[in-house]
């Protein structure tokens, strides 16, 4: 997410607009990445910097590695006490009431594609070339599930997936992967 499109960078703007319009705190976004993160069973190292970059985009300030960990494993332990589904319900709430729906599912899909890549350390991540980009499986079950949640068509969820795909792959000049290439 370091070279993020204009798309998703007003995605976020919006995001942190409405949040305060209605008076709520940005972690309702950290959690919907912590979901994302998490959708594989394991939290490597281009999800975290995907994540770090959002949360320090989201606070408008470079954050130290230490608190965006801390802010992560809050996130992951609440979700583990409170439940996949009622953690989903109630971001889809927030979602709802703040009207940030799709701008928090722009970013969303950013973040689940950011998994394509999982070098071992932050700094292969920063200095990797950008490929193809596809979205695994238990990403797009957790998209589709926080969709269903937030009330978000399934039909706009793709929508928004494809033209992510697009503009990573006019980004990097690589053709985007077809809609069914999906990993497991």
């Amino acid at each position: 997410m370091n070279d993020l499109s204009p798309r998703v960078k007003e995605a976020l703007k919006t995001i942190l607009q409405r949040f305060e319009e209605h008076e709520f705190a940005p972690m309702p976004i950290v959690d919907l990445g912590v979901m994302i993160a998490q959708a594989d069973g394991k939290f490597d190292a281009a999800e975290a910097l995907a994540l770090t970059s959002l949360v320090g985009r989201l606070l408008g300030a470079e954050m130290s590695v230490d608190i965006v960990e801390l802010l992560f494993k809050a996130s992951s332990e609440v979700l583990e006490l409170a439940g996949f589904e009622s953690r989903a319900r109630l971001l889809g709430e927030v979602l709802r009431d703040c009207d940030a729906v799709e701008p928090a599912f722009v970013v969303a899909v950013e973040l689940a594609l950011s998994t394509e890549r999982s070098p071992d350390s932050l700094r292969l991540v920063k200095a990797a070339k950008p490929a193809p980009r596809r979205i695994r499986d238990p990403e797009r079950r957790v998209l589709e599930q926080l969709a269903d949640a937030a009330g978000l068509p399934r039909s706009r969820l793709e929508a928004l997936l494809q033209q992510a795909i697009a503009d990573a792959a006019r980004a990097s000049q690589a053709p985007p992967a077809p809609p069914e290439a999906t990993e497991a």
